[in-house]
């Protein structure tokens, strides 16, 4: 069960795996519901000798000073103790380029754990265990493309993808140096939301210069700028909650869409600020106009306000959504390096641990035909 993170960290620190790196733990003294673990895993993973680093500067430093079992925990941890995505990285960069515990993106975690993994660099000899054989495995993941995409916020799930792509050419740079011993393979599990490039509204053309004047992701914004203007303004707008302009009549919240956004709104049409409206009367106040089915499809599980803002940014940008779930969309898979060959053509995911298993010469596994 994924939702016994207690029980998930505790076999992580069993596993006896030597390199751990990105987002932290949930729930790492307790259990996370009923039925989880009880594990101080802080503990369990001292015990089984592992080193907990939570540093910029201490995780890059495993580059030149790799250790045999470590633990990379990114300074800043956002939504679920995950990594921050990356369009919100970058906005706290820019707004402390001097911090000295700014977070580790994607691609230098995968730069650290090449290095901490990597046994023959110059013949060195560095690793405090000798015996062990040369040769590593690496699983990288851009998770919050996912989340980006289940919540319809395109500019969130590219930027995660631009990260992704640059720690794809960092495992690259390795391959160029170690050609034939070196394979990467690059997939995705499934595809979320239906995003699509085209919508109605734009027919032949696009404006993806739209989407940049967004600085931050959805949950970056719910969490500080939204909560901080939900709690000044909903005692004043409910009680007019059936009014119909508590939204153009707020030059607060008009002056955030635009600063985080991008998206002004003396620009919209009528339809898109009655939807902007709905939503802010619904995330506000609880309540507005249209059916519970209506609201259903407009907003998912997401805030409305938030989800409406960025449904019709990125729809004047010219793309569109289809779910706030996952779809039967197929997903690309590209390999590069030893036996690449091996993944051409179309199957059935499971094929996929199959295949790499028969690239790297491990006991024979039953391969689809």
């Amino acid at each position: 069960n994924r939702g016994f993170m207690n029980n998930i960290a505790t076999q992580m620190a069993n596993t006896g795996y030597e390199f751990f790196g990105g987002g932290g733990l949930v729930a790492p003294t307790g259990p996370a519901r009923s039925g989880d673990t009880s594990n101080n895993i802080w503990a369990l993973l001292a015990a089984k000798g592992y080193e907990v680093r939570n540093t910029r500067e201490s995780i890059l430093a495993l580059v030149d000073s790799p250790r045999d079992k470590v633990v990379c925990i990114n300074p800043w941890l956002q939504d679920s103790s995950a990594m921050p995505y990356e369009i919100d990285r970058v906005f706290k960069e820019m707004e402390d380029p001097d911090d000295p515990n700014r977070n580790l993106s994607l691609a230098e975690m995968t730069k650290v754990a090449i290095a901490n993994l990597y046994d023959g660099r110059s013949g060195k000899g560095h690793r405090r265990d000798p015996s062990r054989n040369q040769g590593f495995f690496i699983m990288v993941e851009g998770g919050k493309i996912d989340w980006a995409c289940h919540a319809n916020d395109a500019m969130a799930a590219i930027g995660d993808m631009i990260d992704f792509d640059n720690a794809i050419g960092v495992a690259l740079e390795f391959l160029k140096k170690h050609p034939f011993e070196t394979l990467i393979v690059v997939t995705g599990d499934h595809e979320t939301g239906g995003m699509t490039i085209g919508h109605a509204t734009t027919a032949y053309t696009a404006y993806y210069d739209r989407l940049l004047g967004q600085t931050n992701s959805f949950q970056y914004f719910g969490a500080n700028q939204w909560a901080t203007h939900k709690a000044a303004w909903t005692a004043s707008v409910c009680p007019n909650v059936a009014s119909p302009d508590n939204l153009a009549a707020n030059p607060e919240m008009l002056a955030l869409m635009e600063s985080v956004f991008g998206l002004q709104y003396v620009t919209l049409n009528d339809y898109q600020k009655e939807k902007l409206e709905d939503a802010y009367d619904k995330s506000m106040c609880g309540t507005n106009n249209n059916s519970a089915s209506e609201n259903s499809y407009l907003y998912g599980g997401y805030e409305p306000m938030i989800v409406t803002i960025t449904h019709i940014l990125n729809e004047r940008a010219s793309l569109g959504w289809t779910s706030y779930s996952h779809t039967g969309v197929p997903v690309p898979i590209f390999a590069e390096g030893r036996e690449a060959w091996r993944f051409a053509g179309f199957y059935d995911n499971t094929d996929i641990a199959k295949k790499l298993a028969q690239s790297m010469d491990l006991p024979a596994l039953p391969v689809a035909k």
